[in-house]
């Protein structure tokens, strides 16, 4: 089934079965600039601009292009549940693209909605175009609170090398302090965490198969509570907030069998990868461990221990992803 892209200057919402052909305008496409966002892994996105329709990547859902001659922004936006691939097969049209279901399961969706709409403003499209389309996901994280002012982010000095001093050092060396600081990733106590890879270890890619060992931080990296002091020097800073990392699933890939074994509601759980996700990252895990409803009482409880240790304030709570984020402040 062909859907005719078209140019509504009005906003507009399209219902079509799934893996329907979407057309894009023959003439225009070519003499466009065309900027595309696609899941090039499991949590991760990145732009992509290609030249025609047939080189939009797999797992694509954003499409934005602008027309030099009508000086027109034109938006396509697939609904939470769907994305944009291109064709494999011969259409009449000589650009097309086509809408999935994001779940390969045979109980998905058997229609796909997308957003269509152009507009001189590419900022009003996309305003517009979440607000029509997030009613329609079958469930919306809630927007955390905006972090003010200026920030900071370890991943961007040092990859996972992280300890204390060098934290330390390069916040000091900064022209400003900043108002809060993220540490990300490579403070956390996981199957890799050793002596040997505490001061060398980098963005080398083996963090993607390592395991959560355990809920303190890392023993080699942060030794003797050394996380405390780093936090305390960091307030006499005036550093406002300090945040850490985390995925939902405690670490890439979950959950070493020793922590489970502490935490029975961390349950072992194969996702639905859409395949064209796959396609793009051969490496995404085929077992995720993630909290059992999201409900994790003792685990919880653990949590707040390590935060209380560590002089962190506020508590987490059972019941809502306690894995997303440490807040201290």
């Amino acid at each position: 089934m062909i859907t005719p892209f078209g140019m509504p200057s009005s906003p507009a919402t399209v219902t079509v079965p799934s893996h329907s052909h979407i057309s894009l305008p023959p003439t225009g496409i070519a003499s466009s600039a065309i900027l595309t966002l696609y899941r090039f892994k499991l949590w991760w996105a990145r732009p992509h601009f290609p030249a025609t329709a047939k080189s939009i990547k797999p797992a694509t859902f954003l499409i934005l292009t602008f027309n030099p001659h009508t000086q027109l922004y034109h938006l396509l936006l697939p609904d939470p549940e769907s994305y944009f691939e291109p064709t494999n097969e011969p259409t009449n049209e000589p650009a097309a693209i086509q809408i999935c279901p994001l779940s390969s399961s045979t109980t998905s969706s058997p229609t796909c909605t997308y957003f269509s709409s152009s507009s001189p403003d590419p900022y009003a499209l996309l305003k517009t175009a979440a607000q029509t389309l997030c009613p329609l996901a079958s469930y919306v994280n809630p927007i955390p609170l905006p972090l003010p002012g200026l920030g900071w982010c370890t991943w961007n000095s040092f990859y996972t090398a992280l300890s204390p001093s060098k934290i330390l050092a390069a916040v000091t060396q900064l022209p400003m302090t900043p108002n809060w600081i993220l540490i990300d990733d490579g403070w956390q106590h996981t199957s890799l965490s050793s002596p040997a890879t505490a001061p060398a270890d980098g963005a080398d890619g083996a963090q993607w198969g390592a395991k959560l060992a355990g809920l303190a931080p890392d023993p080699h990296k942060f030794p003797n509570n050394t996380l405390k002091d780093l936090i305390t020097a960091l307030r006499d800073l005036k550093v406002s907030k300090v945040i850490a990392w985390h995925t939902i699933g405690g670490y890439w890939t979950g959950v070493s069998p020793d922590l489970k074994a502490d935490y029975p509601s961390l349950t072992a759980h194969t996702p639905d990868f859409p395949p064209s996700l796959v396609l793009n990252d051969p490496t995404l895990p085929n077992e995720l461990s993630i909290p059992n409803k999201y409900t994790v009482p003792k685990e919880t409880a653990d949590i707040n221990k390590v935060r209380r240790a560590s002089g962190q304030a506020g508590e987490s709570k059972p019941g809502r992803p306690t894995l997303i984020a440490t807040k201290w402040k």
